[in-house]
């Protein structure tokens, strides 16, 4: 509990934990027109195959996902209290409709998901969900091998060679990976009306202002048990296809490459570095 805590806005005793206070204009989230790209489409030439395998071997089934949650010993999800104020609650959901970070079903969806917020620098928030009811789903992830401080002091240049580096920052990484149709239906979000996401349709069927309507993550959320796993094999397999080799990775218990160039990855929560 004192992970879900926040320093600020909600409770007299200041604490050390990272959440924010939900404040709309601070929240980081990409900008107006983006889209997401499929996964299929990011993964090249298997495309919809590597989609589809792993949904078949890594989602469980009905009773799989009730017993690890009975092992869990959770009901429920942690949600920025300020979202009790349906109207705040709306608006946000509504920006991130716009933005195409969720879509909308008029089926309730299997699995919910809730918003809260962490801090990050310049005063800003990142927006996190809590997966963990969605999480019991799906198998444990796979390991990834990044590079620490360890690989790196292992490499070894000739006396008097400089060493060049570079980074690039994919920003809003994961905003950038759009989910699989199929696995959105565990990351639904609160249920809304259409008037309040301005819909007169959904899927081609006309809804009133009042009914009820099913919002879903539509991208790789933050708090997803394999969010990172794929967001560092799709980096990886990019880094493959412009003509880097597998034998040029540094990283953790592999051997260090012998050669001229080097490809280090590491992720850090939020964002992706090459």
């Amino acid at each position: 509990m004192e992970e879900l805590r926040v320093s600020e806005g909600y409770a007299d005793l200041p604490t050390a934990s990272p959440l924010g206070s939900f404040v709309p204009e601070l929240v980081s989230l990409p900008e107006v027109g983006g889209q997401p790209v499929p996964l299929a489409k990011l993964w090249g030439e298997r495309r919809q195959q590597e989609v589809e395998d792993f949904f078949h071997s890594q989602t469980l089934g009905a009773a799989e996902a009730e017993e690890q949650k009975r092992c869990l010993g959770l009901t429920r999800t942690y949600e920025d209290p300020k979202f009790r104020e349906p109207g705040k609650y709306a608006a946000f959901v509504r920006r991130l409709y716009d933005l195409h970070l969720v879509d909308v079903s008029l089926q309730a969806p299997e699995e919910f998901v809730t918003i809260f917020f962490v801090k990050k620098k310049g005063n800003k928030l990142r927006m996190i969900l809590d997966c963990r009811l969605a999480n019991t789903h799906f198998r444990e992830p796979e390991g990834i091998q990044l590079a620490s401080a360890d690989s790196l002091s292992k490499m070894e240049l000739p006396e008097d060679t400089p060493l060049y580096m570079a980074s690039a920052d994919l920003q809003n990484a994961f905003y950038t990976m759009g989910m699989p149709e199929q696995l959105r239906t565990y990351f639904g979000l609160r249920k809304l009306r259409a008037s309040d996401l301005g819909l007169e349709q959904v899927d081609g069927v006309k809804v009133k202002p009042s009914q009820w309507v099913f919002p879903r993550v539509a991208v790789i959320p933050m708090g997803w048990s394999h969010a990172m796993w794929w967001c560092q094999r799709l980096s990886e397999k990019l880094a493959e296809d412009s003509g880097l080799t597998a034998k040029q990775k540094l990283r953790d218990f592999d051997p260090i490459p012998e050669g001229q160039f080097w490809h280090v990855e590491y992720v850090e929560i939020g964002r992706a570095h090459v």
